[in-house]
């Protein structure tokens, strides 16, 4: 058996790819609303770390709202700024864990 070695740059190439895909990613959740009234989605500053968090922040939103006529959770780069927690959306502290 022969050791293989690898170049420094392709490590390195490498690397930056993964960087990339990594920073492309979405960061949060965006909770969006429709109501009878309109053809358009609309959002408050409400970000969620995962996608589960967002609808059961809509669920929630659609038993109290009415109005709800259609909902859907977008992909965000904002970073998290809410979570889900004991049946309510609470806002996240500054260097709280996402």
């Amino acid at each position: 058996m022969t050791d293989t070695i690898i170049p420094l740059d392709a490590v390195r190439a490498q690397r930056d790819a993964l960087r990339d895909q990594i920073a492309a990613q979405p960061k949060s959740y965006r909770p969006m609303v429709r109501d009878h009234a309109s053809t358009t989605f609309a959002g408050n500053a409400l970000r969620f770390a995962t996608a589960s968090e967002a609808g059961m922040y809509l669920i929630d939103l659609t038993m109290r709202w009415s109005a709800v006529a259609d909902i859907r959770i977008d992909l965000c780069d904002d970073p998290p700024n809410y979570e889900w927690l004991d049946g309510r959306a609470r806002p996240l502290r500054p260097g709280d864990p996402t």
